[in-house]
């Protein structure tokens, strides 16, 4: 499997990182907004996007019964578009992340052998999920500041 960029290519920091399972990476940005937890509202914004024209390469959410707020990850490969459609129709991204998406081989310990090299290299890992056969990895040396931007001042219509 050919490499994109590995890992200390893309972020310089992490080349005391040892090598790990990571197959291909490419840097994308996670966009994190934070959803109302009522009908309707995870559509809008997904619908918003698809209108734009704009592909979701993964996704990830937390929406728990009871609760008045989600919290929704999205990948995509334009999130300065994606970031605009979503604020159009009312909601607001209140973190943006870029993230090392890491093609991953599948097999036990795959997604072990491809997240510990973070954490091994003093890395905290703040975002991680997955997406299609890749996983999604944010360290907190990789967010990118929304200055003023809180949880509590989000807006929504």
């Amino acid at each position: 499997m050919s490499a994109i960029a590995t890992v200390a290519e893309v972020h310089p920091k992490f080349k005391e990182i040892p090598d790990g399972a990571r197959g291909e990476a490419e840097v994308l940005t996670d966009m994190r907004l934070v959803m109302p937890n009522r009908p309707g509202a995870l559509i809008s914004a997904l619908q918003a996007i698809a209108d734009a024209g704009i592909n979701i390469r993964g996704s990830a959410g937390d929406l728990r019964p009871g609760e008045q707020w989600g919290y929704i990850h999205i990948l995509v490969d334009d999130f300065e578009a994606a970031q605009k459609a979503i604020e159009a129709v009312g909601f607001e991204v209140t973190s943006l992340h870029d993230v090392d998406v890491l093609k991953l081989e599948d097999h036990p310990g795959a997604i072990l052998e491809a997240a510990e090299p973070y954490s091994a290299g003093g890395q905290n890992i703040e975002v991680f999920y997955m997406s299609r056969e890749s996983l999604v990895v944010g360290t907190d040396a990789m967010r990118k500041p929304i200055p003023g931007t809180r949880v509590e001042d989000a807006r929504y219509r």
